[in-house]
C-alpha cells in the first residue's frame, strides 16, 4: 500500500472548521485551493496564528 492510496480529496466551505484546538486527528491536510485561517483559543479571546494557502500542508504532527 501506497501513501497514494490513502489520499482522499475533501471539499471545505468557507467559515468551516475543520479541527478544533485540542481534538485528536489521524488526518494532514494539503490545501489544493483557497486559504485557511489558524486560530488558537487563549483564555477568552481568539487569535489569529496564521494563514495559509496553496500548496501548504497543516496537521501533520497527527500522522
Amino acid at each position: 500500500m501506497s501513501i497514494a492510496d490513502e489520499l482522499q480529496i475533501l471539499k471545505f466551505k468557507p467559515g468551516q472548521r475543520i479541527i478544533s484546538q485540542g481534538e485528536h486527528s489521524d488526518k494532514a491536510y494539503m490545501i489544493l485551493s483557497g486559504k485557511v485561517r489558524v486560530f488558537m483559543e487563549d483564555g477568552t479571546k481568539i487569535v489569529e496564528l496564521a494563514t495559509l494557502g496553496e500548496d501548504e500542508i497543516f496537521g501533520e504532527s497527527a500522522i
